[in-house]
């Protein structure tokens, strides 16, 4: 066993992708934990940037995590060199592509899905963990667009300069941490205590103005998050990348992981890029937020009744925690009233009350 068989976060990923796995996999940038280890039987290709000696000099220098880089295992399939996931893939295909914390890293998020689709088998299964905007340093960047798809799709240069200056500019800390639970982010809304924004003192005017001399703020070796999800704009992106970009992936589940971060499943289906958007919408409720033609009314469309049920109470554009704390204040705002009515009802409370108005029609002649 790897050490981690009692981490949440593992336990909660086997619940939700188990079903999903069989046969031989992949595994993209798994680092230090990976989801489904060789070591514990599974069979399961890695793939990353460095090779196994290679990525435990670099995590070694990283303090958080020195004590674990024995859990990072052999690399079968290096991406170096500019090569994509393809090209070092080479014709293997497999039956599950596991990606924890990768997708909101990829300089294209088109080619990344396209990718793992075509390395994937008739009905194989896509399998992500994505971090949620709400819950990371990423609380105050806007989310991702189809705008944002497009873009670094034709120019990942320019959308990485994008999202570099936007993570410079808006990173957050909460309580010095840079990822937190639901339970830690409600508790302090309460007592009015907010992430902090940590603007970094690399973007100032100078850097900005030297951009078109050199790299100077490092966009071509930063490999932070490019892209900031929640779980229904997440699915709203996948629809529209799936019919606008000919990507046959279908969304099969969507839920809750620990922490930060939430839970994806796609699968490998030729036939999810039949029938548009529009038409779609006439075999009744789906999800994802599309405006039907000639009209202004939203479309929800998707294709699990399932999904549409976990996600329709997750209010595709509004940020979780403030729809809680809203309904925290409107029951604190319930409760004073409750409070007040059963003060008036009291027989001193209207006494003073009385007194007090003949205080002030006697003042007022």
């Amino acid at each position: 066993m790897t050490g981690r068989e009692n981490d949440p976060h593992l336990r909660r990923r086997h619940e939700v992708f188990l079903p999903f796995v069989a046969g031989a996999g992949l595994e993209i940038g798994p680092a230090v934990m990976p989801t489904f280890p060789k070591s514990d039987g599974w069979t399961v290709k890695v793939l990353d940037h460095l090779d196994q000696h290679q990525l435990r000099t670099e995590y070694k220098s990283s303090g958080s995590v020195a004590d674990e880089i024995d859990r990072i295992e052999q690399v079968d399939i290096v991406v170096a060199d500019g090569r994509s996931y393809l090209e070092a893939v080479g014709h293997q295909q497999f039956d599950f592509v596991v990606a924890c914390h990768v997708i909101e890293h990829t300089p294209d998020l088109v080619e990344f899905l396209q990718s793992c689709a075509l390395m994937l088998r008739s009905g194989g299964s896509l399998l992500l963990a994505v971090p949620t905007r709400e819950l990371s340093f990423d609380f105050y960047r806007p989310l991702s667009t189809l705008g944002d798809v497009v873009l670094a799709h034709h120019q990942p240069e320019a959308h990485g300069l994008r999202a570099r200056v936007d993570s410079l500019a808006l990173d957050a800390n909460f309580g010095g941490d840079r990822v937190w639970i639901p339970e830690t982010l409600e508790t302090h809304l309460r007592s009015g205590n907010i992430p902090q924004i940590e603007r970094s003192p690399l973007l100032d005017s100078c850097a900005l103005e030297r951009l078109d001399a050199h790299d100077s703020l490092g966009v071509s070796s930063w490999f932070g998050h490019r892209w900031v999800f929640e779980p229904g704009q997440f699915v709203w992106l996948l629809d529209e990348i799936r019919l606008l970009f000919s990507v046959p992936l279908r969304l099969i589940d969507i839920r809750d992981g620990i922490g930060s971060e939430f839970l994806v499943v796609l699968q490998f289906d030729p036939d999810a890029l039949e029938g548009s958007a529009v038409d779609q919408a006439e075999s009744g409720p789906r999800l994802g937020a599309r405006t039907c033609l000639g009209s202004r009314k939203p479309v929800l469309h998707g294709s699990d009744p399932a999904i549409y049920s976990a996600l329709t109470n997750d209010l595709l554009w509004a940020n979780d925690a403030v729809q809680r704390q809203l309904e925290h204040h409107r029951k604190l705002l319930a409760e004073a009233r409750n409070d007040f009515e059963r003060l008036q009802r009291r027989r001193s409370v209207r006494l003073a009350l009385g007194l007090v108005e003949l205080v002030g029609r006697w003042r007022r002649r």
